[in-house]
Order: C-alpha cells, then structure tokens, then sequence
C-alpha cells in the first residue's frame, strides 16, 4: 500500500467584520467628521459669530440692544465698528455697545433710498448718540456715515 502525502492545509480565513460591526464603523466615521467639522466651524467663525451677536444686536437679542432700524446684522456690525474707532480715538474705550437703534427718516424713493436711523451706544460708562445715514451704493451694498450727536 502506498502512502500519499496529505495535501497542504489552506490557510485559515481570516476574522472578518460581521454586518454589524461594518455599520458601526461607518456610523462613528460620520459622527466624527460632524465632531470634526463642528470644532473647525467654531475655530474659524466661532469669534465673528460671537461679535456679530455681541455688537449688532437684533431686536432684544438678549445683549440688551433694542434695534428697529432697517440695518441687516453685517451693516450693523461694520457701523458700530466705525463707532468702536471713533470712541476709541475720542475716549481710548473700546468696550462698545449697542443699547438702541431707530429709524429717524425711512427710505423712500425720492431719496434714492437714504434713510437715517439715530443710535444710542455704550461706550464704557457713557452712553452717546449717533445719527447714522445709510445710502445704497450703486456697485451694491450700503455705505454709511456717522455723525455723533452733541459734545
């Protein structure tokens, strides 16, 4: 009788993931890119989100600021930073904001669309008011000018 060699052994399957353990993965892939997307957005926009809350002011947004003027969030906040700079050089405070905002004359069509809004803003411990223009620019936008009221 003769003897033949056993065939070589066929290697032994390596342990693959089951289904559940695949949906597993893929569900903590996206839960952490959404962790990581979340800490850029508040790395990169986190502090003009915050000024923009802090310095503009909606209506009674919890900053303490009542603004009823036509100005949208970013002409606001370009405005009240024109009047952080004129403070800053007239008293050296830079801790501005602000308290007020109303419409003085609305726009119409007349005036091309100028309306003036009076601006009452905090600046340290005094409180100032400024009239403020607001014109549409003809290449878009809006330009401002201000004008602060008094001494």
């Amino acid at each position: 009788m003769e003897v033949q060699p056993l065939p070589p052994e066929a290697p032994a399957p390596a342990d693959k993931p089951s289904s559940n353990n695949k949906i597993w993965i893929a569900v903590g892939c996206v839960v952490l890119a959404c962790c990581c997307l979340m800490v850029l957005a508040i790395v990169v926009a986190g502090p003009a989100l915050l000024s923009v809350y802090k310095v503009s002011g909606s209506n009674n947004n919890g900053s303490g600021a009542a603004y009823t003027g036509n100005a949208d969030p970013q002409l606001r906040t370009d405005t009240l930073n024109a009047i952080k700079a004129y403070e800053t050089g007239k008293s050296g405070c830079a801790d501005i904001a602000l308290l007020t905002g109303q419409i003085l004359s609305a726009p119409d069509a007349n005036a091309n669309g100028i309306w003036t809004e009076r601006w009452q803003v905090k600046a340290c411990d005094t409180t100032d008011l400024f009239t403020v223009t607001f014109t549409p620019s003809p290449n878009g936008g809006t330009d401002y000018s201000v004008h602060p009221e008094g001494p």
